[in-house]
């Protein structure tokens, strides 16, 4: 039997979150939400995810931040960070600290979900960017 994969969805519009946690456990994986960095962090120190997906945009703490404090918790944690776009250096800091790709958003289902089958065997961090 395999292993579905944890994953964690953490963004504070409600409509996305809830969208991607649908076709996430639509494809097989184990889905989890938070609609903001505090309990994204809380959630990740009493479980463990194999992928978080994390809004750099959501309020109270930046999904910067929260990805690096998820870091801190589990320093295997793989992280996806989505946002509009991704200029600035604190996103050019979180690339150089381990983040192998960047799409664009909307999300592309069909690529997500490779790139999620992708990450079982590297740990590392995705940067998903593009335009609302």
């Amino acid at each position: 039997m395999v292993r579905q994969e944890n994953v964690m969805v953490v963004d504070d519009d409600e409509r996305l979150l809830e969208t991607l946690s649908l076709i996430l456990k639509w494809r097989g994986y184990n889905v989890d939400t938070a609609r903001d960095g505090a309990s994204a962090l809380e959630k990740c120190r009493l479980n463990h995810y194999d992928v978080t997906l994390i809004d750099i945009g959501i309020l109270q703490m930046s999904g910067l931040e929260a990805a690096r404090c998820l870091r801190e918790i589990d320093s295997g944690a793989r992280v996806i960070l989505m946002k509009a776009s991704y200029e600035g250096k604190e996103v050019r800091s979180v690339l150089e600290e381990g983040a192998y790709q960047a799409i664009d958003k909307p999300v592309d289902i069909t690529n997500l979900i490779k790139i999620l089958k992708g990450t079982a065997t590297t740990p590392s961090a995705l940067v998903v960017e593009g335009r609302y």
